[in-house]
């Protein structure tokens, strides 16, 4: 196996000659707020920087999440001007923090053209190369990425979108929860039934409500049959999701189904008749600190739960007694 020599750490001004040489060189660099700032200043042929990337490379830079050697590259043509990495090094002085990194010189000046220019990786794709997502495929775990970030939101109260690694790590603590969801629901598809906020309601109430009522209220759910007088809620929930139209794509609509859908779950795991799907206040199933149990909105007896030492959920269920 061939040992590749460390390119050496370029500091001090001397990335400046580079910059000017017009020759092609890779060079590994440690980029403070300060050379980061002058090296914008090289930033004149690019696209409009969007802040909102820059937001979520500083929130990781701030935590602590960002790599110590970023595989991507910061790269000059052989003018000087910067053709890739405006968003990482507005990171670096909005953050305060330094990164190391390899850094491109003396690039074609075509190369531009062809950086980020074909299909760039979505979060699901991000997930699945990394091992992050539950699924065996992309798709899948692009829905699983979606789900966690509805059950996030309705947690939240907001709508930020959270960065990838933050991603992960909200799919790690919540794995059973998810991987509850994406099991039941399997590869169905139902227009406006299937969607990431009505999967989102199961995932928070799996820890709140037996598994076995949720995978009958799935089923109910997902066909259509009232086999018991409760099942009715979940009917009703069906045919408002369905004769609605509801889409999942607006970020208002998306929190209406999952309160409207998440009330109607809550009313079945409690017995308790639907009479209309209304839009409700608060949060049906919040999402417990941890992955611990937590059931205020529920009006259950605390004294029925199953106690478990796991609160990342992936084994045991925190629940009602089965």
């Amino acid at each position: 196996m061939t040992k590749i020599k460390e390119t050496p750490i370029v500091d001090g001004e001397l990335w400046k000659h580079y910059l000017n040489a017009g020759e092609f060189v890779v060079a590994r660099m440690l980029i403070d707020p300060s050379t980061a700032q002058e090296m914008l200043q090289q930033n004149t042929r690019n696209r409009t920087l969007s802040t909102d990337s820059v937001r979520k490379m500083t929130v990781d830079m701030l935590s602590g999440r960002w790599g110590v050697l970023h595989p991507d590259t910061i790269s000059f043509d052989h003018l000087g001007v910067m053709v890739n990495g405006q968003h990482r090094l507005s990171a670096v002085v909005a953050s305060g923090h330094s990164i190391i990194s390899l850094v491109v010189f003396g690039c074609n000046n075509e190369s531009r053209l062809t950086v980020d220019g074909h299909r760039t990786k979505r979060l699901g794709d991000r997930l699945f190369i990394a091992g992050d997502g539950i699924g065996d495929t992309a798709a899948a775990v692009g829905m699983c990425s979606q789900i966690a970030t509805r059950m996030a939101n309705a947690h939240l109260g907001s709508k930020r979108i959270k960065t990838p690694v933050e991603q992960a790590e909200f799919i790690e603590l919540h794995h059973g929860a998810l991987s509850f969801v994406m099991e039941e629901f399997g590869h169905r598809k139902i227009p406006s039934v299937t969607t990431a906020p009505v999967k989102a309601v199961f995932a928070n109430a799996w820890y709140h409500v037996p598994h076995d009522t949720l995978r009958r209220a799935i089923h109910t759910l997902l066909s259509g049959e009232m086999n018991t007088p409760i099942d009715r809620n979940l009917v009703i929930a069906r045919r408002w999701l369905t004769d609605s139209r509801v889409t999942a794509r607006n970020s208002n609509s998306a929190g209406s189904v999952y309160r409207r859908i998440g009330n109607a779950v809550r009313c079945y795991a409690n017995n308790r008749p639907l009479k209309i799907l209304k839009d409700i206040n608060y949060d049906p199933f919040p999402l417990p600190d941890g992955g611990s149990p937590a059931t205020e909105h529920l009006g259950i007896d605390r004294m029925a739960l199953v106690d478990t030492p796991n609160r990342t959920g992936r084994s045991g269920a925190t629940g009602l007694a089965h």
